[in-house]
C-alpha cells in the first residue's frame, strides 16, 4: 500500500464521519423542534384542565358537553378573551370576570344561568338551554 492511498482513504472516512454528524445534527433538530411544539400545545391546554375538570365534577354528562359548548363559542377556551364589554370564558359582562380565575368565572356563570335559564332535574343550571338561547340569537 503506497502512502497516497492511505491519505485518500483517510480523507474519504473523515468526510463521512462530517456527513454523518450534519444527519445527527438535522435529526436533533427536528425532535426539538417536534419537542418544543408538544410542549406549547400541552401549555395552552393547561387553561382548559381545571374548568373542564371542574364542571366535569359539578355536572351530569349533556350539561358538560353543553357548557363547553358555550365556552368554546364564546372564547374558544381562551379564558383571557375579551369582546368589547365582555370577558372571560363565558364572555360575561361584568367588569370583576377580567383576569379573574378559571373558578371565580366558572362559578359567576353558575349563578347567572340558573337566574336566566333555570335548573335541571338534577339541580344543576341548564347550560344546554343558554346554549339553545346563544344558537337561536345567533351570536357566535
Amino acid at each position: 500500500m503506497d502512502l497516497t492511498g492511505a491519505v485518500h482513504s483517510s480523507a474519504r472516512s473523515h468526510q463521512g464521519f462530517r456527513a454523518r454528524l450534519k444527519g445527527v445534527a438535522r435529526a436533533v433538530a427536528v425532535v426539538i423542534g417536534i419537542s418544543l411544539s408538544i410542549a406549547e400545545a400541552i401549555s395552552s391546554q393547561a387553561s382548559i384542565v381545571p374548568i373542564k375538570i371542574l364542571a366535569n365534577k359539578q355536572l351530569t354528562d349533556q350539561q358538560y358537553l353543553c357548557h363547553n359548548e358555550i365556552i368554546y363559542r364564546e372564547s374558544r377556551w381562551n379564558i383571557d378573551a375579551v369582546n368589547g364589554s365582555h370577558h372571560g370564558y363565558y364572555q360575561l359582562k361584568i367588569k370583576a370576570v377580567k383576569g379573574s380565575p378559571y373558578d371565580y368565572q366558572f362559578w359567576m356563570y353558575w349563578y347567572y344561568v340558573v337566574h336566566k335559564y333555570g335548573i335541571t332535574k338534577y339541580d344543576e343550571p341548564n347550560y344546554c338551554n343558554a346554549l339553545l338561547h346563544l344558537k337561536t340569537k345567533g351570536w357566535q
